[in-house]
């Protein structure tokens, strides 16, 4: 297999995994609707796992060397492995399993829109008070798969977030051979 495609699967596979802990602690844990939470920590935990992955290649597998686009390719593998573990696994939790996961988070999301209408800012704004009123309307017609992959959903936000972070990530880990020192150099060589 090939190694960066391997290093991905197995960081990504932690990283789906550890996303999965969180929402299933946060819903029947803390008894908070785990979906509205979908997009703070897991990223977090993902970009985590994209840092060690990266670290580990180059340290581990490459003897301090790693280009930014091994990097990147370890980044976005892990990335997209480990969101798309998570998203899979939670959308068959509130589809499959348990539906009133989901039943429950619009129903939070009806309660905390209605008691946003009443809020001082929004009561002097009509256009906010109109917009909030048309989401309102539009909470009953959403659907899990569109809260967990459609473009507003947790999949395309992480996904999105996470392409920005990666670049950065790869161009901190980033050892080249011309960047190391001499000692190193000789260690490099004798390897190969």
């Amino acid at each position: 297999m090939n190694p960066y495609l391997r290093i991905a699967l197995i960081f990504g596979t932690v990283a789906g995994l550890s996303g999965i802990a969180y929402f299933l602690v946060l819903q029947y844990e803390v008894g908070e609707p785990a979906l509205t939470r979908l997009s703070t920590l897991d990223i977090i935990i993902t970009l985590l796992c994209i840092i060690y992955a990266m670290g580990y290649f180059r340290d581990r597998k490459q003897n301090g060397v790693l280009h930014f686009w091994e990097g990147a390719v370890i980044g976005m593998g892990t990335a997209i492995i480990g969101t798309l573990l998570m998203c899979l696994v939670i959308y068959g939790i509130v589809v499959f399993l348990d539906p009133d996961v989901f039943k429950n988070f619009i129903l939070y999301l009806q309660k905390d829109m209605s008691q946003r209408l009443t809020s001082d800012v929004i009561t002097k704004s009509p256009q906010l008070q109109q917009m909030i009123r048309t989401q309102l309307a539009a909470l009953p017609q959403i659907t899990p798969f569109d809260t967990i992959f459609f473009p507003g959903g947790a999949f395309v936000k992480n996904i999105g977030i996470e392409i920005l972070v990666i670049g950065m990530i790869a161009a901190i880990m980033r050892k080249n051979v011309n960047h190391l020192s001499q000692k190193q150099e000789t260690e490099v060589k004798k390897k190969k």
